[in-house]
C-alpha cells in the first residue's frame, strides 16, 4: 500500500510539472509581429499579385524560417473583400506578411488593416501590430510577380547549365536580372512554373565567395514611372556552392587604356592575362595605391575580363593627376571571385592619370542586349541601366560617327536606338561603350562588357 501512495504522489507530481512547463512554454510562444509599412514602399498590385508588408525592425529572439508562401489567415478589404494571407521569413531577414489580391477585386483604392489580428503558427500564436491602416491601389494591368521557396545551386566540374525555379503569380516575359549585372535569358514558363536555365560559367564570372557559399539575388525591371531595379520580396537569396578547386591566375599589369575620369567613371589598365574564363569582380573589390605629387591615395579596383578582351583592371580615381605606385611584392587575391585567385606581380607603371570628380559622370551596371544583329535590323535598341542616367551623356559605340540617339528613363535606365549606319565602314566584332569625358574626347565604360556587333557582309 505504500508503495502504491509512493508511485500515485511520483505520478501526481510528475503531472504537476509537466503542466506547468507546458503553461510556461505556451507562455513564450506569443510572438509580436510589428508591421512598418509596404515592403519596399510598393502599395500598388496587378491584375493578380500580391502584397508584402515588413517588420519594422528584426526579430533576433524567433527561430521562425518560412520562405513556403503558406496562408495561415483571413482578413476583410475595405470592409467588402475577403482575402487570405500569411507570414514569410527568410535566414537573418525582417518578417513579411503577404496578402494575395486576385482578379475578383476591381481596380481602385482600398484600404486594409492589420492590427490586431491574431493567428496559430505552429506552436506560436502570432499577433499583428500596426499603427496606421494600409491604403493599396489595384491597377487594372499585368505587374510581374513571382515567387519560390529556398534553392541551392551546387557547382561541379562535370555540370555546366544548372536551372532557376520560380512559382508564377503574374509573368509577362518580363527582364529577369541577377545581382544587378546579368540577365536571364532563355526562360521558359512550364504551368505555373518559370524555368530559367544559367551556365556554370556565367555564375563564375559574377559570383564572390562568401564563407561557404555565393549568393544569387533576383531582379526585375519595374515598368512604372520610376524604371528602377527592385527584387523580389518573395524569392529569398539563392545559394551557390562551389565543389571545384581553385585556380591561381598570375598577373602583370602591361598598360594604361584608359587614363581619364570623372565622377563615378573609371580607369583602366591591360593585363597579359587572356586564357581564362569572363570574370566580373565586384568594382570594389579591392584596393591599390597611387601617387601624385602630394602624397599617396587608395583606389578602389575589379578585374573585367570579356569575350576577345585580356584581363582588365578598372579602378575609381580620386582628384588629381596620379600614377599607379610601385608594386614591389606580390599582392594576393583570395576572396574576390569564386573560381580564381588573383596574384599581381610586381610592376612599375608611371603612366598619367587624370581624374576630375567635379565632373558629373556615372559607371553602368549592365547593359542589354550584350548581342546586336542587324542582318535582320536596321536599328536596334541597347539598354543601359547607369546609377545616374541623365550624368553619362555623349554615348558611342563608334566614335567616327555620331553619338546615339538615348532617353532616360524612369531613375536608372539610360535607352539608345542603334542604327546599323552607326557602323559605316566598319566590321562585324565587339565594340566597347564610349562617353563624353571632361576633356572633350571620349572614353571607354570598361565595366560594362562590350556589344557583338554582326553585320551583314
Amino acid at each position: 500500500m505504500v508503495k502504491v501512495l509512493i508511485l500515485i504522489n511520483t505520478l501526481f507530481l510528475i503531472l504537476c510539472s509537466n503542466l506547468s512547463l507546458k503553461d510556461e512554454v505556451t507562455e513564450t510562444q506569443n510572438i509580436e509581429i510589428n508591421i512598418r509599412d509596404f515592403a519596399d514602399y510598393n502599395s500598388e498590385v496587378g491584375k493578380k499579385g500580391t502584397l508584402v508588408f515588413e517588420e519594422g525592425s528584426h526579430n533576433n529572439e524567433v527561430d521562425i524560417i518560412d520562405t513556403g508562401k503558406k496562408t495561415y489567415f483571413e482578413i476583410t478589404i475595405s470592409e467588402k473583400y475577403k482575402t487570405s494571407c500569411g507570414i514569410w521569413r527568410q535566414e537573418n531577414r525582417n518578417f513579411l506578411v503577404f496578402c494575395n489580391i486576385d482578379e475578383s477585386i476591381p481596380e481602385g483604392k482600398y484600404t486594409i488593416i492589420l492590427d490586431g489580428i491574431s493567428f496559430k503558427y505552429k506552436e506560436y500564436i502570432i499577433t499583428l501590430k500596426a499603427s496606421q491602416l494600409f491604403t493599396f491601389k489595384k491597377l487594372n494591368k499585368n505587374i510581374i510577380d513571382l515567387y519560390s521557396d529556398k534553392q541551392t545551386i551546387i557547382l561541379k566540374e562535370d555540370k555546366e547549365i544548372y536551372d532557376l525555379k520560380f512559382q508564377i503569380v503574374s509573368y509577362n516575359n518580363e527582364t529577369l536580372i541577377i545581382n544587378n549585372q546579368y540577365v536571364l535569358e532563355n526562360c521558359k514558363q512550364v504551368n505555373n512554373e518559370l524555368i530559367c536555365p544559367i551556365t556554370k560559367s556565367k555564375l563564375e564570372e559574377i559570383l564572390t565567395p562568401s564563407v561557404d557559399e555565393s549568393k544569387i539575388y533576383l531582379y526585375y525591371l519595374n515598368q512604372n514611372s520610376t524604371k528602377r531595379l527592385d527584387r523580389f520580396n518573395l524569392i529569398p537569396i539563392i545559394e551557390v556552392k562551389s565543389m571545384i578547386p581553385k585556380k591561381d591566375i598570375y598577373i602583370g599589369i602591361t598598360k594604361l587604356l584608359e587614363n581619364v575620369a570623372e565622377h563615378d567613371t573609371l580607369i583602366a589598365y591591360k593585363t597579359n592575362v587572356t586564357d581564362i574564363s569572363n570574370v566580373r569582380t565586384d568594382l570594389e573589390s579591392f584596393s591599390l595605391g597611387f601617387e601624385n605629387r602630394d602624397g599617396e591615395e587608395e583606389f578602389s579596383c575589379s578585374f573585367r575580363k570579356y569575350e576577345n578582351t585580356a584581363l582588365l583592371l578598372a579602378c575609381w580615381a580620386e582628384d588629381g593627376v596620379f600614377w599607379l605606385k610601385e608594386i614591389k611584392e606580390e599582392i594576393i587575391l583570395n576572396d574576390i571571385n569564386i573560381k580564381y585567385n588573383f596574384r599581381i606581380q610586381p610592376v612599375n607603371n608611371i603612366k598619367k592619370i587624370i581624374s576630375d570628380r567635379r565632373e558629373k559622370g556615372s559607371f553602368i551596371f549592365y547593359l542589354y542586349p550584350e548581342v546586336l544583329d542587324f542582318t535582320k535590323e536596321d536599328i536596334l535598341i541597347v539598354d543601359y541601366h547607369i546609377e545616374n542616367p541623365n550624368s553619362l551623356t555623349g554615348i558611342t559605340l563608334n566614335e567616327d560617327a555620331e553619338d546615339l540617339a538615348c532617353e532616360t528613363l524612369g531613375r536608372e535606365i539610360k535607352r539608345c536606338k542603334v542604327p546599323k549606319s552607326h557602323f559605316n565602314g566598319k566590321e562585324s566584332g565587339y565594340y566597347f561603350t564610349k562617353h563624353s569625358n571632361h576633356l572633350d574626347g571620349k572614353s571607354f565604360s570598361y565595366e560594362a562588357p562590350p556589344i557583338k556587333i554582326i553585320l551583314p557582309e
